[in-house]
């Protein structure tokens, strides 16, 4: 069995992972990049993005040698 924890750090990778392909498809197709400041703008998203992913793996690093 799954617990609380185990879950929800799953569903909040699964959610940034999905914001991460929504960016990314509006970048590759250039639908709705207006100019580029806005390329910038979507750009930094997905650094932002990707330094979540690292902070969550980061957190949990943490945990794990803080319980044992």
């Amino acid at each position: 069995m799954q617990s609380y924890n185990d879950y929800y750090e799953r569903k909040l990778k699964e959610l940034i992972h999905d914001s991460m392909e929504r960016v990314t498809d509006v970048l590759t197709h250039g639908h709705g990049v207006t100019d580029h400041a806005h390329y910038r703008y979507l750009t930094g998203q997905l650094v932002g993005l990707r330094a979540a992913l690292e902070i969550c793996d980061e957190a949990k690093d943490l945990a794990n040698k803080a319980l044992r």
